[in-house]
């Protein structure tokens, strides 16, 4: 891994047992040090429930992440 890895933090602002607050902070954090991070913040749905709360957008969210990694970084397209 390095940081043009793609990141992808999934989280609800209803989770009861990790504040989304705290998720937030660690993406500015990771942004900040140069990573390549993206987030999918659910309003409703329950700590890791997101794919019961609305499996169409969980799991293409999932697919999406899995593309951004096989696609080459603009470094190595740059090579």
């Amino acid at each position: 891994m390095n940081s043009q890895t793609p990141r992808l933090y999934i989280f609800s602002k209803k989770d009861e047992v990790v504040p989304w607050q705290a998720v937030q902070q660690h993406v500015e954090t990771a942004k900040k040090s140069g990573l390549n991070v993206r987030c999918e913040v659910y309003e409703e749905s329950a700590h890791v429930a997101h794919v019961r709360h609305d499996p169409k957008r969980y799991w293409a969210s999932i697919q999406d992440q899995s593309l951004a990694e096989r696609l080459p970084s603009k470094v190595e397209r740059q090579r």
